[in-house]
């Protein structure tokens, strides 16, 4: 169970889907949750991207590796939420840099 309010609070594409203009905003209530699927988006980032935005952290369930990485950023992107997750995107890098030999991907990750 996510909140509307929140994911509309971090990302304005989510506000868009969740306003009256779209089937996903119709008929939201605190009493009748209503089910919406992203079957397009990969479903361990999309995991990631509700736990971090609702603090519902588990570090040991969000660590990515390189590629979770790579499909994370293009999710938050894709959501404009890329400002709002940057403290874990950063917090992430700084854990694996000392694991991996691919530094170049990971700078390229850090610097988005």
């Amino acid at each position: 169970l996510v909140s509307s309010v929140i994911l509309s609070n971090i990302s304005p594409v989510f506000r868009a889907m969740f306003s009256n203009r779209f089937t996903e905003g119709q008929g939201l209530s605190k009493t009748e949750p209503k089910t919406i699927t992203l079957e397009e988006d990969k479903q361990r980032s999309l995991e990631i991207l509700l736990r971090v935005s609702h603090f519902r952290t588990d570090p040991s369930r969000h660590l990515m590796r390189l590629d979770e990485g790579h499909d994370f950023v293009t999710l938050c992107d894709k959501y404009d939420c890329l400002e709002a997750m940057r403290p874990t995107l950063e917090h992430w890098v700084s854990i694996q840099i000392p694991l991996t030999s691919k530094y170049d991907e990971m700078i390229e990750l850090a610097n988005i």
